[in-house]
């Protein structure tokens, strides 16, 4: 991820595919705390502790995302919404956690 996000700030890397990749690194990496058990089993999502997932990770993808939304094309026509709303979505649909997980 230090790689990725070295070569995003670098004007020869600032494409969408640059910052979709930095998303899709946070976005993973936000859950591996969550996605085994203490036996080492895997989890499914639908299994996963969401109070273990790192939120401020998971906005950093969001981030990348909307970044990479903006200047591809192909990204734009499979999901028109603008990047912000787009943003909004995806966080209504992630919910953070309240109390009880």
């Amino acid at each position: 991820m230090r790689l990725a996000t070295m070569l995003a700030n670098h004007v020869a890397g600032q494409d969408p595919e640059t910052f979709a990749l930095l998303a899709l690194m946070h976005l993973h990496a936000a859950r591996l705390a969550s996605r085994q058990t203490a036996a080492g089993d895997l989890l499914l999502l639908q299994e996963q502790d969401r109070s273990l997932w790192d939120w401020q990770m998971i906005e950093t993808g969001l981030t990348w995302l909307a970044k990479s939304a903006e200047g591809d094309v192909f990204f734009l026509a499979i999901m028109p919404r603008p990047a912000s709303r787009q943003n909004t979505v995806l966080r209504r649909r992630l919910r953070r956690p309240t109390g009880n997980a």
